[in-house]
């Protein structure tokens, strides 16, 4: 009878059709009342000080509307505040995935895509950074999750992928027209940033190969219209904006792991490497020399180089997201970024709804601690993104967006797989006393 009250309760928060609704404690039990006017207390639990890196002694959160109102000890509660005991419950701000492509979702039927943006929530994921997809398409998913017809995380995008023409992923357009558009000139930057501007993006996503000068221009006009630039230099080698280059010219976000393999050659590789950069370069040389580097492995670079790219990056405050489900194998470079303290973002590199608990896992095998990879995912991104007061802390002022765990995942990673609830703007949008424990009803 206890669970059948708990389940009619957790569906009156999520659908907040009930005018009055009883309080949860930590093993289900009901008591007490929240009221309409979402004012709630978390008691009781332990919350995650993104400063400190440590979970805090148990404590109370107050929530008023979609923000956090306060931390600490609340001693007196309102008739109107309901109350809901966590004691033994872990709390952190709501996750982000930070590479994300969700437009694939739309690819297919309705109710899969629908239900997968559900199971990002469900996940404690209520925030991706997607860095490519056609902006009609994420522009469109964006006003749905926002106006509430949707229950998805909030979408921080890009747009489309921006390059020279011929595009490397020219086959996704056939798919997802628009997945990745060429940047050929300064008037195509003017054209297409001013679009993405007005689609809603706060991002724009650069890749593979541009022209220097046209290059230059779109950092510019980005900072026009106040986009963060997020840029891909390309696979393994053969790198036309190098990810050295870029952050010369002051770009702060660099995707994947291997982006500094070009850069860190030794000196005989690389002036081969520079040779074949050339615009008349045979790509079957190209594929040859690629396939040398790789066998090398770790014999291909230069150590001394390595550490001055380090130190360009520290001193730069440049954010590095690996992405090695991406590449699938040890990641040499991620391991480096590691032991130099490189702030690292937690991305998992397309639509899956549990890929950042894989990407985390990796991540942890690199060696990457526990308290990195939970920055990783929250504090780090909300700053990158200049976000930092509203997302990716538990604070006065933030969003209330949580995801409460049964165990602590500063013991180990794994733990993430224990959520018991989650919070968006205020609201209790999953709880694992319902039928599907992975699926939030919205």
């Amino acid at each position: 009878m206890r669970m059948i009250i708990l389940r009619l309760l957790v569906a009156c928060i999520l659908a907040g059709m009930s005018s009055t609704r009883a309080a949860i404690d930590a093993e289900g039990r009901t008591g007490g009342m929240l009221s309409d006017e979402n004012r709630i207390v978390l008691s009781n639990i332990r919350v995650f000080d993104v400063t400190r890196s440590v979970f805090e002694d148990a404590r109370d959160i107050l929530i008023e509307g979609t923000q956090i109102k306060a931390v600490g000890k609340v001693d007196a509660f309102d008739k109107d505040i309901g109350k809901i005991d966590l004691s033994g419950k872990f709390a952190l701000p709501g996750l982000f995935d930070c590479h994300t492509h969700l437009a694939f979702l739309t690819t297919k039927r309705e109710k899969e895509m629908v239900q997968d943006l559900r199971s990002f929530v469900a996940n404690g994921i209520t925030q991706v950074r997607d860095v490519g997809g056609p902006i009609d398409i994420l522009s469109r998913m964006n006003q749905r999750i926002s106006g509430g017809e949707l229950l998805g995380p909030k979408l921080f995008f890009s747009g489309p992928m921006l390059e020279r023409a011929p595009l490397f992923y020219e086959s996704k357009n056939k798919l997802l027209p628009g997945f990745t558009v060429s940047i050929s000139t300064k008037e195509d930057v003017d054209r297409v940033l001013l679009e993405l501007a007005e689609n809603g993006a706060c991002i724009v996503k650069t890749y593979n190969k541009m022209d220097l000068d046209v290059y230059k221009h779109l950092l510019a006009v980005a900072k026009k219209h106040g986009l963060r630039v997020v840029h891909d230099p390309g696979r393994y080698l053969f790198h036309e904006i190098p990810m050295d280059v870029a952050i010369d010219l002051g770009v702060t976000s660099i995707e994947h792991g291997v982006a500094p393999w070009p850069v860190v050659l030794k000196n005989e590789l690389k002036k081969q490497h520079d040779r074949l950069m050339a615009e008349d370069a045979d790509q079957a040389a190209r594929d040859s020399f690629l396939d040398k580097v790789l066998k090398l492995g770790v014999e291909s670079i230069s150590m001394d180089k390595l550490q001055q790219l380090m130190e360009k990056m520290l001193e730069n405050d440049i954010y590095i997201c690996p992405t090695l489900m991406m590449y699938g194998y040890d990641d040499i470079f991620t391991r480096e970024f590691i032991r130099h303290k490189v702030k690292l973002l937690v991305g998992s590199d397309g639509p899956d709804p549990t890929g950042l608990f894989s990407e985390m896992k990796m991540l942890k095998d690199h060696g990457l601690s526990e308290s990195e990879i939970i920055k990783g995912a929250t504090i780090y991104p909300a700053q990158w993104l200049g976000v930092e007061d509203r997302f990716g802390s538990i604070s006065p002022g933030i969003r209330a967006n949580l995801v409460i765990l049964d165990k602590d995942p500063l013991e180990s990673i794994d733990n993430f797989g224990s959520t018991y609830m989650v919070l968006m703007n205020g609201r209790v949008v999953f709880h694992k006393s319902g039928a599907d424990q992975r699926n939030a009803q919205h």
